[in-house]
């Protein structure tokens, strides 16, 4: 079961849904890490933050996000998958995928100065 987004005093939940339109009706949604723990807790957020109708499925390795990525939305990825680094693989689904999104948590950020 899917829980809903606690919209708190100041409605950050409904902005954040707003946010995540990108997600239709029905859409597959690939969820990408090899460390099955820290892949579980990212499956659990996204449950709760993406619309109900969201399908998901799991990839531990290249040869399956690959694969998995073919007929769905997006992939997000939470870290290295067997075969390949997070980049690696966000650079081969957008070479093999490109129209699918691509969402690598595991980059590193920016800070602006």
């Amino acid at each position: 079961m899917v829980r809903e987004p606690d919209t708190g005093a100041d409605g950050a939940a409904g902005s954040a849904r707003a946010q995540l339109d990108l997600v239709g009706t029905g859409a597959r949604v690939v969820v990408a890490d090899g460390d099955a723990p820290r892949r579980a807790a990212l499956l659990d957020e996204l449950t709760q933050r993406l619309p109900e109708r969201t399908r998901f499925v799991e990839a531990s390795s290249i040869v399956q996000a690959l694969e998995l990525a073919r007929g769905s939305r997006m992939v997000v990825i939470g870290g290295a998958v067997q075969g390949a680094s997070a980049s690696s693989l966000a650079r081969s689904l957008a070479r093999r995928h490109p129209d699918v999104h691509v969402v690598d948590l595991a980059a590193p950020t920016r800070s602006r100065r």
